[in-house]
């Protein structure tokens, strides 16, 4: 499974402004979180253990692991925001977190 590719899909629930992910590619994955920084750590906490036990990924194997968060299903209204590339600077010692794409 070198060199594999999941992604997680975040939402932000509009009333209640908490991100929401989700991911079709790392069954079992669902986290929620106020704030985006938290979001990151967990993703970064648990998505090891999902892509090895409900996927199984290897150990040796999460070293070539790339996990994308892409934000999805912006409501209609949101023009006023721009969306914005964010890299995640502090990569997990194990795999890499690439990118994440949410609405300013």
């Amino acid at each position: 499974m070198s060199g594999h590719q999941f992604t997680i899909s975040i939402m932000r629930c509009s009333e209640t402004r908490v991100y929401i992910g989700t991911s079709e590619d790392i069954p079992g994955l669902t986290l929620e979180s106020d704030r985006i920084g938290q979001f990151v750590e967990a993703a970064m906490d648990v998505v090891p253990d999902l892509l090895v036990n409900n996927v199984g990924v290897s150990e040796q194997d999460l070293d070539d692991v790339t996990v994308k968060l892409v934000e999805r299903d912006l409501p209609a209204d949101s023009s006023t925001s721009r969306k914005v590339d964010r890299s995640v600077h502090k990569p997990h010692p194990r795999y890499l977190l690439d990118t994440i794409t949410l609405a300013d």
